[in-house]
């Protein structure tokens, strides 16, 4: 008998020896029996974060990547910061695996922002999952927003027109 789980496994060998045979000749005293996971692979995603920019040295964006269900077995994935209206001055560029262990179901991504005393716009900047081992893609971008907390963005003034 097996047993249904929710576990991400893979297939699963057993061996069966028989022994001890009356009345009968044995002719294979040993078989390999497969259990084969019926279970998809997780789904992975990678959230969306938004933090206040500082206005001098580091704060830090921290993206959760998370998984539909848990494995027995590691599970990795390639990630990349991507420039947006953010620029490499306004954060670290970061690029690695991430691997999410056995019976995990989250794992977190730290990106440092650098921060300035000018006032500006809110700025963003992406993290781009690929090459997914183990799991299926599932929202594989976020964003970062940063939020601009030097005081005021002096973008459009739009003042009535009066005309006579």
């Amino acid at each position: 008998t097996t047993f249904k789980d929710q576990l991400i496994e893979g297939e699963e060998t057993f061996y069966l020896e028989l022994g001890q045979v009356e009345n009968a000749v044995l002719l294979t005293p040993a078989g390999v029996g497969v259990i084969q996971d019926e279970n998809p692979e997780p789904t992975m995603s990678v959230h969306d974060v938004s933090i206040d920019e500082g206005t001098g040295g580091k704060t830090q964006a921290v993206f959760n990547v998370t998984l539909s269900l848990s494995s027995t077995v590691d599970i990795q994935v390639w990630f990349a910061t991507a420039t947006g209206t953010a620029k490499s001055e306004d954060f670290d560029s970061l690029a690695g695996w991430l691997t999410i262990p056995a019976y995990a179901t989250q794992a977190t991504i730290t990106v440092d922002v650098v921060g300035d005393d000018l006032p500006e716009e809110d700025e963003i900047f992406s993290m781009v999952l690929s090459d997914f081992q183990g799991a299926r893609p599932g929202d594989d971008r976020a964003t970062c927003t940063i939020r601009d907390d030097d005081g005021y963005f002096p973008g459009y003034l739009f003042l009535p027109m009066v005309v006579k």
